[in-house]
């Protein structure tokens, strides 16, 4: 398991985004190259907002989270687009408090389930 903690706030929306994401249901697509991956919420905050962008654009798609939230210590699948090809992510969140914060350059072809939360009060991430 590897760690990782950038904290930034993020500009912007990417408006071309084709990204899905399923609440509680496994996914069934196992073909090389797959960029799905399991998000659990260990904040101690909710989730409000779930935007998921590639490392290489500076905009993000729209709330892959639609209407639902993510609770504290709850997960959440996301499912891209079998189209999606970019190999590096970035994840943006926004919490109930509309506070955001912004983990960068996942690899997302060799990544199927990323925590994250806060260690020293500093966003974190761990991924296996």
């Amino acid at each position: 398991m590897k760690t990782k903690m950038p904290g930034t706030v993020a500009l912007g929306f990417f408006g071309a985004l084709c990204l899905f994401s399923l609440l509680g249901v496994a996914s069934s697509y196992a073909a090389e190259g797959d960029l799905d991956f399991t998000l659990h919420n260990a904040t101690g905050k909710v989730l409000d907002q779930v935007f998921v962008g590639p490392t290489t654009s500076e905009e993000w798609g729209d709330d892959v989270m639609g209407k639902d939230v993510v609770g504290d210590g709850e997960s959440v699948l996301i499912r891209f687009h079998p189209k999606a090809t970019a190999k590096h992510w970035d994840l943006k969140i926004v919490f109930d408090d509309g506070k955001a914060t912004v983990w960068t350059n996942f690899d997302l072809t060799t990544i199927d389930d990323i925590t994250i939360s806060f260690k020293d009060g500093k966003p974190w991430a761990t991924w296996k």
